[in-house]
């Protein structure tokens, strides 16, 4: 994970020229790509899937996502993500495990 992070965060360094609002925007238009794969995926969508498929755009959505943090923080680190992460995924299994 910490060197996805850090490939993504290089990448976000080199060629982020947009805005937060720009960036909110490209997050929205690939959750709805990847929407629609996942629709095709469940038969709900009579259409060919992309090239991409599903973990294509989930994968896009995961970029644009570390995208912002990086315009929000640009000093942060591939720790400090990680940190959060792993923060956001023990919250995710304590409230799944309550269930």
């Amino acid at each position: 994970m910490n060197c996805t992070i850090s490939l993504i965060l290089t990448y976000s360094r080199r060629l982020c020229t947009m805005n937060k609002s720009q960036i909110m925007h490209a997050i929205t238009e690939e959750t709805g790509e990847l929407a629609t794969e996942v629709a095709i995926d469940l038969g709900f969508k009579n259409r060919e899937p992309s090239k991409d498929g599903v973990v294509g755009e989930a994968v896009d959505v995961i970029v644009s996502a570390v995208d912002m943090i990086y315009a929000e923080n640009p000093s942060i680190t591939v720790e400090e993500i990680h940190a959060l992460v792993a923060a956001k995924c023990g919250k995710w299994a304590y409230n799944v495990e309550r269930r």
